[in-house]
Parts: structure tokens; sequence; C-alpha cells
């Protein structure tokens, strides 16, 4: 080992500390000013070349969608009981059968494992 480490002192005095002045106090007002009220903006009105536009009466469609909801279930049910049943293995082979092959998968090749 070597020689023991002796520290060294400085030769600066050490840090005074300084009072923190909190900046509330600017920024609060004093309650002698008066408050003034903020006037509201002023928008010029505008009409329209053709005249004031008189809003169209609006329409509740939800009776017209209610009644187009119950017409395709009706159209859906009669379709479903005029189908004929078909197996499940019979619909998957009929799917596979009408897929073209460009979007069948390609088989990987087999690697021997060694």
């Amino acid at each position: 080992m070597g020689e023991p480490i002796i520290p060294t002192r400085s030769t600066q005095p050490l840090t005074v500390p300084e009072e923190f002045h909190f900046a509330t106090a600017q920024r609060v007002r004093q309650q002698d000013e008066p408050e003034h009220e903020p006037q509201p903006k002023r928008r010029k009105i505008t009409i329209p070349e053709g005249g004031i536009t008189v809003p169209e009466p609006f329409q509740f469609l939800s009776e017209e969608r209610i009644r187009a909801r119950d017409a395709a279930r009706n159209s859906n049910a009669s379709q479903q009981q005029t189908q004929e049943w078909e197996s499940l293995a019979a619909l998957v082979k009929r799917i596979e059968n009408a897929t073209p092959d460009r979007f069948k998968r390609v088989p990987v090749r087999e690697i021997p494992f060694v």
C-alpha cells in the first residue's frame, strides 16, 4: 500500500444560504385594486346572400330502421327454412374445393432430422 490519503482543506469560504423569496405576493392582486369585469366579445352577424336560413324539420328514422330490421329477420328466417340441411363435413369440403389454389398454403418441404 501507499501513503495514507490526507484530505485537503478548501481555501474558499463556506456557502452562505440565502433566504428564499416566494413570488406569490407579486402575483396576488391587492385588495384595494378594483376588479374589472371582462366584456363579452361581440360577433358580427352575417346574413347569407340568399337570406336567412330556415332549418328543415328533423325526422327520427328509428321506426323505419325497426321495420327494415324486422323485414330482414323475416326474410332470413324464410330462407333458412327453405335451405336443405348439409353436414359440416360436406360444407367444409365444398368450401375447400371452391377456394382457388392461389389462396391455399403451399406445404413446406420436410427436412430430415439429423
